[in-house]
């Protein structure tokens, strides 16, 4: 027996041995495979259970917030459960590097914000994905709200998305995995948006909460005069209104 690991299942590996109007059935070399397992997310136990071996080898708690916090942001997955605990206590920068200091919801938030900004090589392979045609059938219904679940069992791209984590299926609708995955998602795709917005417009009343209609007018008055421009710069064109719209959101926050 031969096992192989890999980011991907076998079957999405193809090689093409024939012009394509030419192929019959699969391409993959891999046809005689037994059996597909993948290594799944954690439950809230087992993250709890991880981040409490750290307070059991140096007496600094997680609060409550904030280990429920780490199971909403990373829903779970492996690797980024594991980054973010790393952020927040052991790397070299950790955000509470005191172990008097309990870990408190806010520097969860932080620690996040440094993941999504830094863009490891696990996530940057993720973003780099986000032109293949596959992958954009999924995510652009996803983003525009279009996206009920449907046969999940048959659809070849939404498996293949999901064997990467990408994505999954919460209350009958396709969702993207976790908020972390959703936001570095929308800043790729929101990036040229953002670039066009060359000086963001004041949208704090008086009292210094947000004033709407100045925001909505603002945005409006940019869709005048660039909506044309961006919409052809951005790739995921069903979902571009969403896009630039979240992307003029971002630059007024950022």
């Amino acid at each position: 027996s031969v096992a192989l690991i890999g980011l991907e299942d076998v079957r999405d590996y193809k090689i093409q041995v024939r012009p394509d109007r030419e192929t019959l059935g699969t391409a993959s070399p891999f046809n005689i495979k037994v059996e597909s397992l993948t290594m799944g997310n954690f439950s809230p136990d087992e993250v709890a259970h991880l981040l409490h071996q750290h307070t059991e080898e140096t007496g600094q708690p997680f609060q409550p917030d904030a280990m429920a916090e780490i199971n909403r942001q990373t829903g779970g997955q492996p690797w980024l459960v594991n980054a973010l605990a790393s952020q927040l206590t052991t790397h070299y920068d950790a955000l509470v590097q005191d172990r008097t200091i309990p870990v408190q919801r806010a520097h969860v938030l932080a620690a996040r914000e440094i993941l999504i900004e830094r863009r490891d090589t696990h996530l940057d392979s993720l973003v780099s994905r986000l032109r293949e045609p596959r992958i954009q059938r999924v995510i652009e219904p996803i983003l525009t709200g279009d996206a009920t679940a449907g046969d999940t069992v048959y659809d070849e791209d939404f498996a293949y998305l999901q064997n990467l984590g990408l994505v999954t299926v919460e209350d009958g609708t396709r969702r993207i995995a976790n908020p972390i995955y959703a936001e570095i998602i929308a800043r790729v795709l929101i990036n040229f948006v953002e670039a066009c917005i060359p000086e963001p417009p004041e949208c704090a009343g008086e009292d210094g909460t947000l004033d709407m209609m100045g925001l909505i007018e603002g945005f409006v008055e940019f869709w005048r005069e660039n909506g044309e421009i961006v919409l052809r710069g951005i790739s995921y064109q069903e979902a571009a209104p969403h896009l630039v719209f979240m992307g003029y959101l971002q630059r007024i926050v950022d």
